[in-house]
Order: structure tokens, then sequence, then C-alpha cells
């Protein structure tokens, strides 16, 4: 795809630096250049020459990792190397330098760890390397699915060493598995003088990349196919399930006789009559291959994820010929799932508190009829108004009084924050049993209490998450907190009619950031304004405010900033309300007894 006339979407830059870019990933985070978040580029046009990034990637200081060549099948990332050095005495080399990792943000990002392209290598007298993979992603990974190790010997002083053999004496070497998305790599020493371990076969010192297999989608190419919309190959192209990746997926290439971009209109080009038998004959070998490579995989991936368990399970019982577990179809989640949304993650954004010891409801009690009550009305008022709050069973006893407000977006039309309060309501009432409740959800914030929570700045519980560090040397820091604090005095500001405040601003070339700040309007102008300030100080903290992403969010208020805009400035805002007509839409209603990471 290299030798295509165009390589890139029009209008989007083919290098950064001196790395080619193709599609489908692309210059620039939320630019549209590339196919989707996980296969844009970060472009550091501030080095000398622009270094480029992978947003998805990250080192054991949880740094994104810089790109160092990107080819149809694999990325080249720089590489960390683990050491231990001594003297005749002593360790020299710092404690932390015998270890190295490396994870991805997301199972949704489109690379694993190469296990063909990499080895295992340490450079040394009596070390024992280690590497521990996982296919899980993130900072912390539950299971270890994959090892290699290895053991370097040496005589006394390293006479039997050989150069430019890795036999064991000196240097020993390691297959590693694939399919890992995340690993570590340790190592023992003992009596050594020097070690050095690395990813893959060592080019020279200090130089030696590591090499992610990467898809253009985690689905087989007979689930591609059947969805058209979202198909990446094009013209004159055949679909490839990647089984050298070890987490499926899919890759496109080129017809045999034709050539062109698999992946952007019109395709490939370029086949005569003369090559049609050849065409054919070679079509029919590699779908008889991918079949059988297909099935495979279906068998390993099944035995991997309990399927013989899986088979015990759904088997009907003996006794009363019912099966012991649904089984879902693909079609069944997606419309359980709108096509697998991530708004619709059960559990996301939720805290359920125990506040003073107070404890859980029943169901049908007077409690959660009140609370179905108060929650019933707010789903009402929700479409009318970007904020309200209800109360129900006040002053009657108060074991059983319901407290409840919401907050949507200012940004979002009416029936957006319609839905996503309803929404929120029936998760919370599904997830929580406890007597205070908060739910943040992307759009809104919906929240519950057994005590009066109006009028009232809160500071806890916060939810917050930074994604993605950028070694931009804090240039991302002195960008995005003159921002922020523009948009507090923005949204406090004494002509203004709410509570928020949104922009944007420039940072390097290819690049903005977005950002937002808003709280409920039932606290003072000066308490808004010190709920802002206190979530300031946690972006700022956050991994010190090098991170492409962060949120923050507490009870009365939330900050925001991303490389990706995330607001809606054409959609149709309700007018604005003045705050006191606000703060005085409390409502309330007696009734008698008759009948998401938090911290």
């Amino acid at each position: 795809m290299f030798n295509a006339p165009n390589i890139t979407k029009p209008g989007c830059p083919r290098k950064c630096g001196n790395l080619t870019v193709p599609y489908p990933f692309g210059v620039g985070l939320g630019a549209g250049c590339s196919k989707g978040i996980w296969y844009d580029i970060f472009c550091m046009t501030s080095s000398d020459p622009p270094k480029a990034f992978s947003t998805g990637s990250n080192d054991v200081e949880q740094n994104a990792m810089e790109i160092l060549d990107i080819s149809e099948t694999q990325i080249r990332l720089k590489n960390q190397i683990s050491y231990v050095c001594f003297n005749s005495t002593a360790q020299t080399s710092p404690m932390s330098s015998d270890y190295t990792r490396f994870f991805l943000k997301t199972v949704r990002a489109p690379y694993s760890v190469s296990g063909t392209a990499n080895k295992l290598f340490a450079v040394g007298c009596r070390d024992y390397p280690r590497f521990t993979g996982s296919i899980d992603t993130g900072l912390v990974t539950l299971t270890d699915d994959g090892t290699a190790s290895c053991r370097t010997n040496c005589s006394s002083g390293g006479n039997n060493v050989v150069a430019s053999e890795c036999n064991g004496i000196g240097c020993c070497q390691a297959n590693i598995p694939k399919g890992m998305r995340s690993y570590t790599v340790t190592h023992d020493t003992f009596d050594s003088n020097h070690s050095t371990i690395t990813i893959l076969q060592p080019l020279t010192a200090y130089d030696a990349p590591l090499v992610l297999d990467w898809v253009a989608s985690n689905k087989t190419c007979a689930n591609a196919k059947r969805d058209l919309d979202s198909y990446e190959c094009k013209e004159n192209t055949m679909c490839v399930d990647a089984t050298d990746s070890g987490i499926g997926g899919y890759r496109c290439s080129c017809l045999p006789g034709y050539q062109g971009h698999p992946y952007l209109s019109p395709g490939c080009t370029g086949v005569g009559l003369g090559s049609l038998s050849l065409l054919l004959t070679l079509s029919w070998a590699f779908l008889a291959s991918r079949k059988r490579n297909l099935t495979k995989m279906k068998e390993t991936f099944f035995q991997r994820n309990g399927g013989s368990l899986l088979k015990q399970l759904i088997s009907p019982n003996k006794q009363d010929d019912v099966e012991q577990v649904k089984v879902f179809t693909i079609d069944e989640l997606k419309v359980a799932t709108k096509n697998f949304k991530e708004e619709r993650i059960v559990g996301r954004g939720w805290k359920c508190i125990d506040s003073n010891g107070i404890g859980n409801y029943t169901k049908n009690s007077l409690f959660h009829s009140n609370l179905l009550n108060a929650l019933s009305n707010l789903t009402s008022l929700s479409s009318s108004n970007i904020f309200s709050n209800y109360s129900e069973g006040v002053r009657e006893d108060a074991a059983n009084e319901v407290f409840a407000l919401y907050d949507c977006r200012n940004d979002l039309p009416l029936r957006t924050c319609h839905d996503c309060v309803e929404e929120a309501t029936k998760n919370l009432l599904e997830i929580c049993t406890s007597k205070e409740a908060i739910a943040h959800y992307e759009q809104c914030m919906l929240r519950y209490a057994n005590r009066p929570i109006y009028n009232i700045m809160e500071l806890k519980p916060q939810l917050y998450f930074c994604e993605i560090s950028i070694p931009d040397g804090g240039e991302l820091n002195r960008t995005v907190e003159p921002i922020l604090k523009g948009l507090i005095d923005q949204a406090t500001m004494e002509n203004s009619s709410r509570y928020f405040g949104l922009g944007d601003e420039s940072y390097f070339e290819y690049q903005r950031v977005y950002s937002m700040v808003q709280c409920t309007p039932d606290i003072s102008r000066e308490q808004c304004k010190e709920c802002l300030m206190n979530s300031l100080n946690y972006t700022l903290q956050c991994s010190n405010g090098s991170m492409m992403s962060s949120y923050h969010g507490v009870p009365s208020c939330f900050m925001r900033y991303d490389f990706v805009s995330f607001y809606n400035i054409s959609s149709p805002s309700p007018s604005p309300v003045p705050l006191m007509a606000i703060n005085q839409s409390t409502h309330s209603r007696t009734t008698s007894n008759n009948g998401g990471e938090y911290s």
C-alpha cells in the first residue's frame, strides 16, 4: 500500500518527521485522518525532526511510545532495555533498571506483541531473564498467559564468550508467545558484571525496537463481511485473517496482479485477462487455506476460553431437561448493547454509597416506593429541564425520605438529556440497593440520598481518569492549565446565567485540546469556583498534566479535557435559565404509609 498514489485520506499529512504514515493510520488525534482513535498518531512537532507516538501503547512509566516504522502488518516502537551493571564490589546501576514493562490501554487497541518478530535476549554472565506476558491490557493485569526465559553462563572473566553468537554462553535467547497485549521483563543476576535484556534481535546497543502486529479490525473476515458499512477491504482486495497476531482480526491486501491501497477507495487496480486463470487458482487455494486456519483458530480460542466447560453447562440437565446457561447470539448482543456502545457498559461511573452506616433498602419497601416516584418524576422533568431536583416522603419518616437530582451537560439538547437520565435511572435501580448512590454518565449526572443534598457543595465521592501519557516535557500542562482557568472564570462570571464553560486551544501543529467545566446550578457562584479549582488541582496532578485525556467529577461539578472533540456546539441547547429560577425548582411531595475509578 506504500506504492499507491495516495496513502492517506484527502488533506491529511503523509509524514510525521521521517515516519511515513499510511491509512488506516493517520497523523493527529481526532483529526479524522485515521480509521479510528487507536490508529491516531500523535506527532510532536516541537522535536526536530518531529517524532510520532502511539496513543494505545505505554511503557513502564506510562508514557506513550515513539513509533519508528509502520509496515503493512507491523509497527516498530522504540523499546526499553533493562540492565544491571556492577563494578568489582557492588551494583552501580539504578535499582529499577532491571525491570521493564509494556501494556496496551484497552483490548480495543488492534495490536499485540509480535511472537514471531520479537525474542527475549540477555547479554552478560550468569543472568536469568524472564518474560511474563498477558492477554489482558492496562497497567495492572490479572493473568499470566505466556512466559519465556533463558540463562547465560560464562567462565571466569568471560573468556569463553564467542563474538556474534548467542548460544547460552555470554548471551541467551528465547521465543516469546504470541497474542500478548502486555508484558514484564525481569531478571536475576548471579555474580554478573554486566547484563542487558531486550526484546527482538539486538541491532546495536540500546537500539532494539519492540514489534507489534496490527490488524484492521478485531473481527474475523467472516464476521466483518456481515457488516459491509464497517468492512475495511475496498475494491479488488482480499480479506486475510491475521492468525499470526494471536488475537484474531483481519487485514486487507490487493488481489494477485493488482496494486494500490486496499483500505482506500478506489482500492486496487491493474490486472489483465491473462492473469485471470492464475488469479482464480490462487484465490481458490487461498480460500481453502483460510478455511483451515479459521477452523484451527476457532478451536484454539474455544478451548482457551473455557469452551469445554461451556459445553457442559449448556447441555440439558438430565433431571429436568432445562438448559443451565442461556447462550446469546451476536445479533442479540448487538440489540441489547445498542451495537456495543460504551455507555451501555453496566457499572461504569456508578457509586453505591453506604452513608453513615444507613445500609440498604429492600424491594417494595416504603423507601423503594419513594425512590421510584422521585426518579420517575425526575425522568419526566428531564424532557424540559437541564437540571431538576425532586423530594419524596419528606417530613414524614426520616428513614424513608428521598432527595434526588440530575444535572445534564449544558451543550446537549433536551432529548439527549432525557435519554441519559432515563438510562441512568434504569441502571441505577438495577445496580444499587443502598440508600445513597450517584451515577456519572458522559451526558449527565444522577444522584439520590436519604438526606438533604440540595444547595450543598460536595466534593466526595470523586470519579476520575486520565489516559495516555505524552513525553512532552510539560508542554501539555502549560497549555491546559490556562485553558481550564479561563473556563472556570467564564463559568463563574457575574453575568453568567449558568455555571458552564467550554473551549479549545491549539497544541502543536496537528492537534487541539478540547475542554469543558460545569457545576450544578443549586450551589453558589463561590462554591462553584471552589469546586472547579479542586478539580483543576486533581487534573494537573494527573501524571503532571501530560495525559491526552482527563476527567474529574464530583457531585457538585466536573472538569474534562480531551484531544478528541467531545462536546456538541452545533446542537440546539435550551435557553439560558436564571440561576434563581433553577434554584427554586425543587419539587417535593408528602406521602402516606398506606399501601464508576471512584474514591
